[in-house]
């Protein structure tokens, strides 16, 4: 067997191995991601900035408003994309309006897409160390991630 077989035989017996050890990390990604956007909310949430809407923001709140009375969609074609007001539609018709409730299921969302790319670069790469490297931009920089 060639270098390059011992080396991918390896890695996949590594895999085969401990199963269980993929979603360990995987929880310990998710979990830390969401702790850094969980501190990132409880310090915005006592500025002045908690409540604020940007441009987008603001676009997809009026949208899951008139989802939620019923005046959306219009008759036009979509300029925004329609599956984030509709779920935020959902979300507002289900549990409220609430800005806090939002931004912590979005803190969630934002948390499992760092297990996804995890998850990614472990299929692609087949080595863990580069895929935890991999997930580590999305974890520690959770508060560039949260959409205003």
């Amino acid at each position: 067997m060639s270098g390059k077989g011992r080396i991918l035989a390896k890695s996949q017996r590594e895999g085969a191995a401990h199963p269980g050890a993929r979603l360990r990390i995987a929880l310990v990604v998710f979990v830390l991601a969401l702790m850094v956007r969980s501190v990132y909310l409880v310090e915005l949430s006592g500025s002045d900035f908690f409540c604020y809407r940007g441009l987008d923001a603001q676009n997809y709140h009026a949208r899951a408003l008139g989802f939620v009375e019923g005046t959306w969609p219009r008759k036009q074609a979509f300029f925004w994309p329609p599956l984030y007001s509709l779920f935020l539609g959902i979300l507002y018709k289900t549990a409220g309006q609430g800005i806090a409730l939002v931004k912590g299921i979005q803190a969630v969302l934002g948390s499992l897409s760092c297990v996804l790319v995890y998850m990614i670069a472990l299929r692609t790469f087949q080595r863990r160390p580069t895929a935890i490297w991999a997930s580590a931009p999305g974890v520690q920089h959770g508060d560039k991630l949260l959409p205003g």
